[in-house]
């Protein structure tokens, strides 16, 4: 699938990620700046920006933590806010079927070419705003890198995740260790049976802290 008109070909750069035994290649935006232009009004009243385009800590640590996980084989799993796809990637390479989803058309793009460069066949690539409460599929797993940002998003998230994961299902939540995310994994503490660890992970040159947090759904009621 060709990437839509806003991207051209020269913002365009390949990075190579350790996964597991094997290295994926990841096209990413070489700048997200200059892309800023090209964003719709509605997008910028929205504060939808491009950071879809790069490749964050916080997804790579989401991605490395999903490859050591053998129960994710025959699960259905959903990225959501899946940006180039690494999460998804992992969950795809390790047997699951996979959706990947975004607000951003180019991000699907970039998620597809990445995921289908890294072998993962099959997968199914939606246009996402979590805040929409009409959408009413459900999954196994919910993989969710850095979304955690803006105390506005954590209420619609904790009510999407409600109605995205099956129940006995989970969430797999990361967060480069925000302080201003700290009242949505409190509040998610009260909703989910909650387990996590803090990953290190080294990323163009430094090393960041990573929460990956499991968010287990009640296996009784809706």
């Amino acid at each position: 699938m060709p990437s839509p008109p806003r991207i051209r070909p020269d913002e365009i750069r390949a990075l190579r990620v350790p996964l597991g035994p094997t290295v994926v290649r990841v096209r990413v935006l070489r700048d997200v700046d200059p892309w800023m232009d090209r964003l719709t009004t509605e997008e910028i009243r929205d504060e939808r920006f491009p950071y879809f385009g790069e490749l964050w800590p916080a997804g790579l640590a989401l991605a490395r933590w999903v490859w050591r996980r053998d129960d994710v084989r025959g699960k259905e799993v959903l990225d959501l806010g899946c940006g180039v796809g690494l999460s998804g990637i992992a969950a795809g390479m390790r047997g699951a079927r996979v959706a990947f989803a975004d607000i951003f058309e180019e991000a699907l793009a970039l998620a597809r070419e990445n995921a289908e460069g890294a072998g993962v066949r099959g997968a199914e690539y939606l246009r996402l705003d979590w805040r929409d409460p009409s959408f009413a599929r459900r999954f196994d797993l919910v993989l969710a890198a850095d979304l955690f940002y803006e105390s506005r998003h954590h209420g619609p998230l904790l009510e999407f995740f409600a109605r995205a994961v099956r129940p006995g299902g989970f969430v797999a939540a990361a967060d480069p260790c925000r302080p201003n995310a700290d009242p949505f994994f409190e509040e998610a503490a009260r909703r989910f049976a909650v387990e996590g660890a803090d990953l290190e992970v080294e990323l163009r040159g430094r090393r960041h802290r990573v929460r990956v947090v499991r968010l287990t759904a009640p296996r009784t009621g809706a």
